[in-house]
């Protein structure tokens, strides 16, 4: 009877610590799939933004409202999409479906991310994924860019956090060191462009570009790898330019 008993605690006990385990490496994997997609959702932010400036220009009044101006915006997305360090695949349509009016859109590719692209995106996924609201960037305004890396860095927090809690080492409530050079290696850092998102200025993030959709600015690609607001140094030189690195 004592032997049944012991074997019946031993098993118990190995399956608890299986799924201990199990339940960490779950967390891990978590940590995983959340954080190591922050850097890009922390550039898309800086892209969006530097589209918008360079591409649109003031919003609301510099938003295309018919099909030509849509077809300009188009023509200036592409003609620096070289320029940024981002990836998304920014190509705009007129639609023409409203009762009321058409208007310019991202035309979503089932294989490229628009997360950086300023205007409103269509898609079921995303929408499911980040809320009904998310897609929506009637006002160029790339807050729904902004919103994403905050949902997605909450979700790396709390991975982070969770396994903190519920990986620790019995009796030390600490991590084993290999955990926590995980964990360290994910951690997020500040995204400037979501901290001071609020602060930008419209044309902060201006590239002298081709012949955009508000008709006022020229390309010149030789800023050696660098993306600078040309004209805030000029408007206002105690704060300068925002410049983004590759």
């Amino acid at each position: 009877m004592m032997k049944l008993i012991r074997t019946t605690l031993l098993l118990a006990s190995t399956f608890s610590v299986s799924a201990y385990a199990d339940t960490c490496r779950e967390i891990k994997n978590s940590i995983k799939t959340h954080c190591q997609i922050l850097d890009n959702s922390c550039v898309s932010i800086g892209s969006c933004l530097t589209r918008r400036d360079t591409c649109v220009g003031r919003v609301p009044e510099n938003i295309p409202t018919d099909p030509t101006a849509c077809v300009g915006l188009n023509e200036c997305m592409d003609a620096i999409s070289d320029e940024l360090p981002s990836t998304e695949r920014c190509k705009y349509k007129w639609n023409d479906a409203s009762a009321d009016r058409g208007f310019c859109t991202v035309d979503r590719h089932w294989l490229y991310s628009e997360d950086g692209c300023p205007g409103k995106v269509g898609g079921v996924i995303n929408s499911i994924a980040y809320g009904l609201g998310s897609e929506v960037d009637s006002g160029f305004t790339c807050a729904p860019t902004r919103k994403k890396y905050q949902i997605i860095e909450k979700s790396c927090l709390d991975a982070i956090s969770e396994f903190e809690q519920s990986c620790a080492v019995d009796g030390r409530g600490e991590l084993e060191e290999e955990d926590k050079e995980y964990v360290e290696s994910f951690r997020p850092e500040p995204c400037e462009y979501n901290e001071k998102f609020d602060d930008y200025r419209q044309g902060d993030f201006e590239l002298a570009a081709p012949s955009s959709v508000h008709g006022d600015s020229h390309f010149d690609g030789g800023r050696g790898g660098k993306k600078i607001a040309p004209h805030s140094d000029d408007l206002h030189p105690e704060e300068g330019s925002h410049t983004i690195t590759n």
